[in-house]
């Protein structure tokens, strides 16, 4: 194929040639004429290319430059996608943005000692599910001051998205900041650590029970953090335990079309202090990646007000983890409520309170054995007369850690002596009072 220059060479040499040929038999003035002609048409042809390299030496410089530039921006850290522990996109130091999925599969082998034909029989269910199926995304915006958090469950029975979280935080000074929105409740650390970094398949009974699981609210907090100091405070007003999902007025809509008012107000609160270690890890419950030891003594409460019935939540926890696989988690939860309805419609003051204590050994980075035991205590006053609501659930089980916490199977198997006085279906608890129940829970986990 011919360049520019060997197709200006062809046209002059056929413009000569052409010239030539009528040349013989033309005057010698017009010749002189058609000459110069020529030699001007040449002197244009000559310039144009001049001009066409320096223009095309130009583009390639810029375009060299601008790549340059892009791969020293990249080099930096200022721009770019990629994946670390997730999928992010940023933009600078000013915007950051991390897409992500959860998604828990579960079985479950349940068997209840006579709960069957009005307990002639004992009974035993088996079956798979779709225990969270979660996505959101998390970031900052504007600066690293400013960040959020939005993220959706769907219903494991009908698979509709629901709002779990969404919520901003501004830190206005060093270690100070405001979080607003639906958030967790800043009580229970068992209920504060994400599902996602659960020792064994599910919480507890007593949880689930008194500290309503996750228990998301909608609130305003101050916070005082530093992430290498000793201590972590959150605390605020909210519209009480229950007000997820709620609009100002606080009105639940229940499942037969009925409403009520999930509480007028809530004041909550908890401090953390770390006597040694990394805060980091102190977010699960696994000393899976520890590089040194770690201790922190935590003491929490809520006072949430619903008409003229008052219930204030508290607790008390420490957690103590090396970095030699060994962890143990310790925690004690209490709830008193004042003019509380009762089964039979009266209004009387009772006292709820459990503890739990765990523990885990990494035999290595991807085997870790657990045992648990949690001890619940429902007030009489709470219960009908024949229902007991003393709860021992006693639980061992094994992580298998294939990626980390983002791809990890977990069986245990979870015995409670005397049942359940109710239903806890998270956990995969059925009512059973005063009888035996066991279970079987083999569950695998995916962090996208």
């Amino acid at each position: 194929m011919f360049n520019r220059k060997s197709r200006l060479v062809c046209s002059i040499a056929g413009v000569l040639a052409a010239g030539a040929a009528v040349g013989w038999g033309a005057d010698p003035v017009q010749e002189d004429a058609r000459i110069r002609e020529l030699q001007a048409k040449v002197a244009a042809l000559e310039s144009r290319q001049a001009q066409n390299s320096k223009d095309l030496a130009a583009t390639a410089d810029a375009v060299l430059r601008d790549a340059e530039k892009r791969s020293q921006l990249l080099a930096n850290g200022e721009m770019g996608a990629g994946y670390d522990n997730g999928f992010y996109i940023r933009s600078g130091s000013d915007f950051y943005f991390h897409p992500w999925l959860q998604f828990q599969f579960r079985n479950v082998t349940n068997w209840r000692q006579e709960a069957k034909h009005d307990g002639q029989e004992d009974n035993t269910q088996n079956g798979f599910e779709v225990r969270r199926m979660k996505f959101g995304f998390d970031g900052h915006v504007f600066s690293p001051n400013l960040t959020y958090q939005f993220l959706w469950a769907t219903d494991r029975n009908s698979g509709t998205p629901k709002l779990e979280e969404a919520w901003a935080k501004y830190m206005f000074a060093d270690q100070w900041g405001l979080r607003l929105g639906q958030i967790k409740d800043p009580v229970a650390h068992e209920g504060l650590v994400s599902s996602k970094r659960l020792l064994a398949v599910e919480r507890t009974f007593l949880q689930d029970t008194l500290g309503l699981g996750d228990n998301f609210v909608q609130a305003v907090t101050l916070i005082y953090q530093d992430n290498k100091g000793p201590i972590r405070v959150e605390g605020g007003f909210s519209d009480g335990v229950g007000s997820a999902n709620t609009d100002f007025t606080n009105t639940i809509t229940n499942a037969d079309g009925t409403t009520k008012r999930s509480g007028n107000f809530g004041v909550a609160g908890r401090v953390e202090y770390k006597a040694f270690g990394n805060w980091k890890s102190y977010d699960d419950f696994t000393a899976l990646g520890n590089k040194e030891d770690l201790l922190v003594f935590g003491l929490a409460g809520d006072w949430t007000q619903n008409g003229d019935t008052n219930a204030i939540l508290h607790t008390a926890d420490v957690q103590w983890e090396n970095a030699s696989g060994l962890a143990l988690y310790g925690a004690f939860l209490g709830r008193a409520v004042q003019n509380g309805l009762t089964p039979g419609g009266a209004v009387e003051d009772f006292y709820d309170w459990g503890a739990m204590a765990q523990a885990a050994y990494l035999i290595d980075q991807k085997w870790e054995v657990f045992a648990r035991y949690d001890y619940t205590t429902l007030d009489d006053a709470a219960l009908a007369s024949d229902v007991q609501g003393k709860v021992h659930e006693i639980t061992a089980g094994v992580n298998y850690y294939m990626h980390g916490q983002a791809a990890k199977f977990t069986l245990d198997v979870t015995w409670l002596p005397n049942g359940a006085p109710k239903d806890d279906t998270g956990a995969d608890i059925l009512k059973n009072n005063d009888k035996d129940e066991l279970m079987l829970r083999a569950q695998f986990q995916l962090l996208i």
